[in-house]
C-alpha cells in the first residue's frame, strides 16, 4: 500500500514538464535573441569630444537649430550610469529637444568605472573634471557663465560646483 501511494505522487502531469522543458530551452537560446552591447544601435543626436581628461569626456551636441540661448547647457551625469540613457532615441532624446529648443548643449560623460577609480574622491570629480569642463566652455563659448542641469547624481556634483563657485 505504501509503495502505490508513492508511486502517484510522483506522477508529473505531461504539460507541466513540456512547459519546463520549454522554459529552459528559452533560457538557452536567450543570449542569441538579445544583441551585444557594441551592436546596438543607439540612434543618438551627432556630437563631438572637444575635451577630455582621463576618461572623462565633454561632449558637444551638434545642432542644425540657431541657437536661440546664449548661455550654453552643461548636463551632468551620474558616475555609474552611462550618459546616451538622454539622447537613446530620436523620438524620446531630452538632448534632441534641447537642441530644438535652441540650447547649446554639452554633456559629461565619465566612461566606464574601473577599480582605479576607487582612488577619486568626490572632490575630483567636482573640483576637477566638472570645473574644468565649466571653464572650457566658457573659453570656447565667450560667455561668463554656464547653466547645468543634472540627472541622477549629476546633481548632487553639479549643486555643489555651484556652491562651491558662488
Amino acid at each position: 500500500m505504501e509503495e502505490m501511494k508513492m508511486e502517484s505522487e510522483l506522477r508529473i502531469d505531461p504539460r507541466i514538464l513540456e512547459e519546463f522543458l520549454q522554459m529552459n530551452r528559452n533560457i538557452l537560446d536567450a543570449p542569441k535573441l538579445v544583441a551585444a552591447p557594441d551592436e546596438i544601435s543607439l540612434g543618438m543626436t551627432p556630437y563631438d569630444v572637444v575635451y577630455s581628461e582621463g576618461k572623462m569626456r565633454l561632449l558637444h551636441f551638434n545642432s542644425t537649430q540657431q541657437k536661440q540661448v546664449k548661455t550654453p547647457l552643461l548636463i551632468t551625469y551620474a558616475l555609474i550610469n552611462r550618459y546616451h540613457i538622454l539622447d537613446i532615441h530620436p523620438q524620446k532624446s531630452w538632448v534632441k529637444n534641447m537642441l530644438e529648443q535652441g540650447l547649446d548643449v554639452y554633456l559629461i560623460d565619465w566612461g566606464t568605472p574601473t577599480t582605479m577609480d576607487r582612488f577619486l574622491g568626490f572632490d575630483d570629480y567636482v573640483n576637477g573634471y566638472m570645473d574644468n569642463c565649466v571653464d572650457f566652455i566658457l573659453n570656447e563659448s565667450g560667455v561668463d557663465k554656464v547653466s547645468m542641469q543634472g540627472y541622477c547624481t549629476g546633481g548632487n556634483s553639479g549643486h555643489s560646483l555651484c556652491i562651491i563657485v558662488s
